[in-house]
């Protein structure tokens, strides 16, 4: 079991007196709020993310519709600015300013997008200072529990790096359509840019983080792991190795979060040294870097170059993608020599992390621990030394659900050959 305060497992809701019965009907209700609110933000984010490839899918698709003769002169060329007796940088582009207004708009616009992205950060550190100060007037009775902070809100939108593309490629749209017309803007999106590498990308990403996907991609590993032993090293070198090579398969960016998600449950998590931890990214990183030439349609390097050089996935596995599996596999042996010892240390808090973790979702279910608890309340609030009655009941849950472990459970663990002393310490 894991060393949760039992206090912090039963807080009495804020307006149930002792000696009266709770009522269900605005309980429930100030939990359906609480839910709604913690799913705002990652609905907002989807939502705004929809709307975004919609508009930009909108205008491809009105561009596609119209006849090539209806495509204008914009942008416009280099060659019909009057510029070539020119020779300063700050001169050609003064004297483009002005022969074109939408230049200055577009650069600052292309200016903004840059600044946006190193500020993304930044603009997640904010909301999180917010949010946390709601939470604080929400503790002192400052602020209605079921409110939220909705430059906090804003401000998380913002930080998400996945957005800044959908959020300054629908500026740049509206700003052709003030300086030109709507016709403009969409012969320019459907013909003359290609933003569907760009929504491709976003999309995957965006796909990836959730948990279907999490769950999947772990699953998979869970078995390659298992062949290999089940532990630390086995699922180290496993992430490592299937992790990269999914970027040909669902892009770089997805595998890489994938990857970097499994590493942050399974290996960062235990703390290793930090020697170990920047050698773990780094070997990530570079692994990431060539995982996606196994195929032709994945790793928008191979994109770009796959369709004018008539390459497709036979001639990408035979040429780069055993190559590229190789590479993974030797230095992530190189590695693990290196970091065998420290991994063979942290093999024993890996264990007993996974073994809590397999009590806690396969072993414990949800309906007998609230079974357990729901027996403490009528006799307590019955009692005047209610913070006492309070501790003493909740340890004696806790001693029936750990007797009920030794005696159902611990069997059927020690008869897989996990050491006992290991499941107790897990219990």
């Amino acid at each position: 079991m894991t060393n949760e305060n039992p206090n912090d497992m039963l807080q009495p809701e804020e307006n149930d007196r002792p000696g009266e019965t709770p009522k269900s009907g605005p309980v429930t209700v100030g939990k359906g709020k609480q839910l709604m609110g913690q799913i705002k933000k990652p609905l907002l984010i989807i939502v705004m993310l929809f709307l975004c490839t919609m508009g930009l899918w909108i205008a491809v698709e009105t561009g596609l519709a119209a006849s090539p003769g209806d495509k204008s002169d914009f942008p416009r060329s280099l060659e019909s600015y009057d510029d070539g007796d020119m020779t300063g940088i700050i001169e050609i582009l003064w004297s483009r300013a002005q022969e074109e207004p939408f230049n200055p708009a577009a650069l600052l616009i292309f200016l903004c997008a840059i600044v946006h992205t190193f500020l993304a950060s930044k603009f997640m550190t904010i909301s999180h200072q917010w949010e946390h100060e709601h939470e604080e007037k929400i503790k002192q009775g400052l602020a209605d529990k079921d409110s939220v902070h909705y430059g906090a809100g804003l401000f998380h939108f913002l930080g998400e790096v996945e957005v800044i593309f959908g959020i300054w490629a629908l500026v740049l749209l509206v700003t052709i359509v003030g300086f030109f017309d709507w016709k403009t803007a969409v012969n320019y999106v459907a013909h003359d840019v290609n933003f569907v590498e760009a929504m491709f990308v976003v999309t995957i990403m965006t796909l990836a983080a959730t948990r279907p996907i999490l769950k999947l991609s772990e699953t998979v590993m869970q078995k390659i792991a298992g062949l290999l032993g089940g532990g630390l090293t086995a699922w180290w070198f496993t992430i490592l190795t299937l992790g990269p090579i999914l970027g040909s398969f669902i892009t770089e960016p997805a595998a890489m979060t994938i990857s970097a998600l499994l590493l942050s449950r399974k290996f960062f998590h235990l703390q290793p040294t930090r020697k170990f931890k920047y050698a773990t990214l780094g070997l990530l990183f570079v692994n990431i870097s060539v995982g996606g030439t196994l195929t032709h349609f994945a790793a928008p390097p191979v994109m770009m170059v796959a369709t004018p050089w008539h390459w497709d996935t036979l001639h990408m596995f035979t040429h780069f993608g055993w190559k590229a599996i190789l590479g993974i596999l030797v230095a992530n042996g190189l590695y693990f020599l290196l970091f065998r010892k420290e991994l063979s240390e942290l093999q024993h808090d890996f264990s007993v992390e996974d073994l809590k973790h397999r009590i806690q979702t396969e072993l414990i279910k949800r309906k007998d621990l609230q079974t357990q608890f729901e027996k403490i309340g009528p006799e307590t609030v019955k009692t005047l030394d209610f913070e006492e009655t309070l501790h003493r009941k909740t340890a004696e849950a806790f001693q029936h659900i750990k007797a009920r472990l030794d005696k159902d459970f611990l069997p059927h663990l020690l008869e897989k050959g996990i050491d006992e002393n290991l499941v107790k310490e897990a219990f």
